[in-house]
């Protein structure tokens, strides 16, 4: 199509849900004109053009606008108005690059929906004419809007948004069949804490372990604070739900410490060996929970399927459902929370899988809606962003700042040792206090408040969180570079080459997606499948998971199956990319996939495990 034509063309290609023959719309003066002939074949099939979005506020937008890193406005599609947009400009500029950085979001964006299609809305990569010598180029993103989005940092997440009662009397009976197994395993734990002084030490020495003990009781990783914790509990014999969480978080932390004294003290050892024993009667404690969490999940799905809205039901209502043959009762609170926990367990996963660093307290909210991911998949989309000299300096991607390690996976949401820009459990200085009252607009709203702290790290052993951060880990584990790969070609162009900043070559943009997503898929799933929790996830619970994650893959290969025979009825360039997806999530292969996990899995568990019952 000569781009000096003045006929006016509108194109409304299709949407993320719906990929109907009568959504294609298009008003031309030539005869015969093929509506996919508007962008030249280099354009990925789903991307769109801004002749079909109206801005209706725009000027105004612009006049007043918002804090935001980027420049966005309301926007709707022609064809239909009623359902609103955020596009988020992207100012076309010849003599940079940065322009890309729409498609390169909206490739990161189809990675989220994928892995987490109830909480992401779907965006586009929108280009425009730009002029006869340039043609068409990038000149923004636009999703869908979230109805009724509030930010975590208006409506923040809170500590009786995840109670739920039918869980915490499972975990109550199960410390109660546990109670003398766990009360023996901290009394050696006790026991090994102890010091001796060495023989012939004297008053000098007395003084000196004094003022160390003083100091050691204020710091949550030394044998003293640890002592001091545990005596209470030991001498009461009285423990709680509570106790579980405080316990496995001081266990836990006092054994990365000894790990990391990298000491042959026979002591130590012997510590370790008894820290160790009693994690594992807490996490059984846990586990013993997750087929309650089961249950509500079931119940959760036959609720999705029903499209029933919680919100127009009083909070002590009750839910009857039949599962597995029995009637099972549930308040609405309980599935309101279990919902809550679920997508926030399935969403902060994904923030860390996609190296995320900017899931801060205005792109979630309470309810798990996550957005904004133009800095994800950071060591590569980095390379597009238009950055200042504190992001160089504190969010430029270096080796450590995404590494994967057992502490943090087993402590999930509470990472220690990757080091995310914006995270739910990173301690800011902004106080609650300033919440609400009207200088509050001039802190950082970002960040998150020490309540938020304090409420996102009540997640880490919260055993819903625990059972779909596994589930979700397994969903991400079972996939390899390639679908990712296929995904990433729907939205950037395979042409798409750039000079690195840092070592002056040149590289493809696909091609260091799919190098980057094969790398992380190997990092996370190396850690994960020794670690003794999710082995007794997958054993109890892998046939479960194995089928809630394959009725998700079947609903994302439906959708795309109708995307491919549309592509094949207009005969676009784009037939094959929609063939190679659906054939890297072929059923047949996530079957084979899910086999070689579990075996991989039973490949780890120590000797000394009392087995893997899930056998296929």
């Amino acid at each position: 199509m000569s781009s000096t034509r003045t006929q006016e063309v509108e194109l409304e290609r299709q949407s993320n849900d719906d990929f109907e023959v009568d959504d294609v719309i298009f008003h031309v003066s030539e005869p015969e004109f093929n509506a996919w002939n508007v962008l030249p074949s280099d354009f990925p099939p789903e991307t769109k053009l801004f002749s079909t979005l109206k801005l209706p506020n725009k000027e105004k937008e612009d006049a007043k606008r918002a804090q935001s890193a980027h420049s966005v406005n309301i926007a709707y599609k022609l064809s239909n108005p009623n359902k609103l947009k955020i596009f988020k400009n992207n100012t076309y500029d010849p003599n940079d690059r940065y322009h890309i950085i729409s498609a390169m979001e909206a490739a990161a964006t189809a990675f989220f929906k994928f892995m987490a299609p109830k909480n992401v809305p779907s965006l586009s990569a929108y280009v425009d004419f730009i002029n006869p010598q340039v043609g068409y180029d990038y000149v923004g993103a636009a999703s869908n809007l979230i109805p009724n989005f509030k930010a975590n940092a208006d409506d923040p997440l809170k500590p009786e948004d995840i109670v739920i009662d039918m869980i915490a009397k499972s975990i109550d009976e199960e410390i109660r069949l546990k109670k003398k197994t766990l009360i023996a395993a901290l009394e050696n734990v006790n026991e090994t804490l102890k010091r001796e002084p060495p023989k012939g030490s004297g008053l000098f020495y007395a003084g000196f372990q004094q003022t160390k003990n003083w100091l050691n009781g204020h710091r949550d990783n030394t044998a003293l604070h640890l002592k001091n914790f545990l005596l209470p509990i030991l001498n009461s014999k009285d423990i709680t739900s509570q106790d579980v969480d405080k316990l496995l978080s001081k266990l836990l932390k006092r054994q990365l410490y000894v790990a990391s004294l990298e000491s042959n003290d026979p002591l130590y050892k012997i510590e370790n060996k008894a820290i160790s024993e009693a994690i594992e009667v807490l996490e059984d404690i846990i586990s013993a929970s997750f087929n309650v969490v089961r249950v509500l999940d079931e119940i959760d799905q036959k609720l999705e399927e029903l499209n029933i809205d919680l919100s127009q039901h009083l909070p002590n209502d009750k839910i009857c459902e039949t599962i597995a043959g029995e009637e099972v009762f549930v308040s609405v609170k309980d599935m309101r929370n279990y919902r809550i926990v679920k997508r926030q367990a399935i969403g902060l996963i994904c923030r860390y899988c996609f190296l995320d660093t900017d899931g801060h307290n205005r792109n979630m909210s309470k309810l798990g809606d996550i957005l904004d991911f133009d800095m994800s998949l950071l060591p590569v989309l980095f390379q597009f962003r238009k950055v200042t000299e504190k992001d160089r300096l504190l969010r430029k991607p270096d080796e450590n700042m995404f590494m994967v390690t057992a502490y943090d996976i087993a402590n999930f949401p509470d990472i220690k040792n990757a080091n995310f820009y914006y995270w739910v459990t990173k301690e800011t200085w902004i106080p609650d206090s300033l919440t609400g009252v009207s200088s509050y607009h001039l802190i950082p709203q970002n960040f998150f408040r020490k309540s938020d702290n304090k409420t996102y790290k009540a997640l880490a052993r919260h055993p819903a969180f625990v059972y779909n951060k596994y589930l979700t880990l397994t969903k991400f584990m079972v996939l390899d570079e390639s679908t990712f790969r296929n995904i990433a070609r729907l939205h950037v162009s395979e042409k798409f080459n750039y000079v690195d900043l840092d070592d002056k070559l040149e590289k493809n943009g696909i091609d260091e997606i799919t190098k980057l997503m094969k790398k992380r898929l190997s990092d996370v799933k190396n850690v994960v499948v020794n670690m003794r929790m999710y082995q007794k996830f997958i054993g109890e619970q892998g046939q479960y998971a194995e089928e809630v994650i394959n009725k998700e893959f079947e609903t994302y290969r439906a959708k795309n199956t109708k995307r491919l025979a549309k592509h094949q009825r207009l005969e676009t360039p784009h037939v094959n990319k929609y063939k190679d997806l659906l054939t890297s999530i072929h059923a047949a292969k996530m079957k084979s996939r899910f086999t070689d996990l579990y075996h991989q899995v039973k490949q780890n568990i120590p000797v000394k495990s009392s087995g893997f019952s899930y056998h296929r």
